[in-house]
C-alpha cells in the first residue's frame, strides 16, 4: 500500500523549511542597520538530511535559526551583507518553486490514477 501521507508530508516539511529560511532572510534584511545584529540562518537542508538519515518522521522536523558567526563585522557590530541576503532570498524562491511544482505534479499523478485516466 502507498503511504500518501508520508509522501506529501515530505513536501510539506520541505516547504516549511524553505519558509523558515525565507523568514530568517527577511529578518536579516530588516535588521541590516541594527547595531550589534548578527546574521542568522536556517540550515534546512542539513536538518532535513539528518532527519531522513535517522528515520525521523518528516512532520516532526523543527527548523531553527542560528547565528552564522563567520561574517565580517561592520563598525557597529552588525554583520548583515545585503547582497548575500538577496542571493539567499532568490535561492529560497527557486527552491520553493521547484518543490511546489514537484508536489503539484505528484498530486496530479495521484488524481489521474484515482480517476483512471
Amino acid at each position: 500500500m502507498i503511504d500518501f501521507e508520508r509522501g506529501f508530508g515530505f513536501y510539506e516539511t520541505v516547504l516549511r523549511g524553505i519558509a523558515a529560511k525565507q523568514q530568517v532572510t527577511s529578518l536579516n534584511i530588516a535588521n541590516q542597520s541594527t547595531p550589534g545584529y548578527r546574521t542568522r540562518e536556517v540550515r534546512f537542508e542539513e536538518t532535513l538530511q539528518q532527519a531522513l538519515d535517522s528515520g525521523t518522521d518528516p512532520d516532526s522536523v523543527q527548523f531553527e535559526s542560528s547565528v552564522v558567526g563567520d561574517l565580517p563585522l561592520k563598525a557597529d557590530g552588525n554583520d548583515v551583507d545585503l547582497e548575500r541576503e538577496w542571493m539567499n532570498m532568490e535561492g529560497n524562491r527557486l527552491q520553493n518553486e521547484i518543490f511546489s511544482r514537484a508536489a503539484g505534479s505528484s498530486l496530479r499523478s495521484l488524481m489521474k490514477a484515482i480517476r483512471g485516466s
